[in-house]
């Protein structure tokens, strides 16, 4: 059954706190990843219009304007679209957007991370920000629009940076307790690991205490990080990919 989303149709997350505080505690997770991508939206949506209005003010002065300041408006433009399509809160199950969706995701595989899309907004802003100031068509535009983009990126990748540095921080402390068998501790080898799984492994690791945990929206980007190849959403890993993820040294991208 489809669940509502929790920032339509009068949703209030004080009032339903007060009514089912475990109500509202699971709907948190969703309520903070519907938010993140009502941030990327806004984000991609300045992008179009910076690269509209470039586009634009150029128009009087076509025969004079260099053709790299047209390209870099189309770029803009295109790229921006690139976005909507990604992080369009609405259009999850439209079967076309979808398709496109997973098209460009195996394209472009660093944007199923959260630190790829924070670079890729970065740069984005920083191109917002060249083409206004650069070309005089409003350095108040290339400020603002440039440097909101700019800080939806950077925070993206900060966010992503920190929840890398967790899951390293937890395969490590996996590996110096369980050296030798800790593949074993995400359950039964047929059964694929979910969220449950993942963390009652940490769990196992610390002893039985609490250990290092994953919320749910932390477990899909580690869903997707895991994944040879993009598969659409995923909520679960094999053991096959969790044995790879513990072979493998170094710090995993999310």
């Amino acid at each position: 059954t489809t669940q509502p989303s929790p920032v339509m149709d009068g949703f209030d997350p004080g009032q339903l706190a007060a009514q089912n505080p475990e109500d509202a505690a699971s709907l948190l997770p969703q309520l903070v990843k519907t938010s993140w991508t009502f941030v990327y939206f806004s984000a991609a949506c300045v992008v179009i219009f910076a690269g509209v209005i470039s586009f634009l003010s150029f128009l009087p002065f076509f025969i004079t304007t260099s053709p790299f300041d047209f390209i870099s408006a189309l770029y803009l433009t295109l790229f921006g679209g690139l976005m909507v399509v990604l992080d369009f809160p609405f259009l999850g199950q439209v079967r076309i957007v979808e398709m496109l969706r997973q098209q460009m995701f195996r394209s472009c595989l660093l944007l199923t991370r959260k630190m790829g899309r924070g670079i890729f907004y970065f740069f984005l802003g920083s191109l917002v920000f060249a083409t206004l100031w650069d070309n005089s068509v409003s350095s108040f535009l290339a400020v603002v629009l440039g440097g909101y983009v700019g800080l939806v990126g950077a925070t993206a990748l900060a966010a992503g940076f920190f929840l890398s540095r967790k899951l390293q921080r937890a395969k490590v402390a996996l590996l110096e307790s369980q050296a030798q068998g800790a593949e074993a501790l995400f359950g039964d080898g047929q059964k694929p690991v979910d969220l449950t799984d993942f963390n009652r492994a940490f769990s196992a690791a610390a002893g039985g205490a609490a250990g290092i945990q994953f919320s749910e929206v932390d477990y899909e980007f580690i869903c997707t990080a895991l994944a040879k190849t993009y598969a659409g959403k995923r909520t679960t890993v094999t053991r096959a990919e969790i044995g790879e993820w513990l072979q493998t040294p170094g710090l995993t991208m999310l």
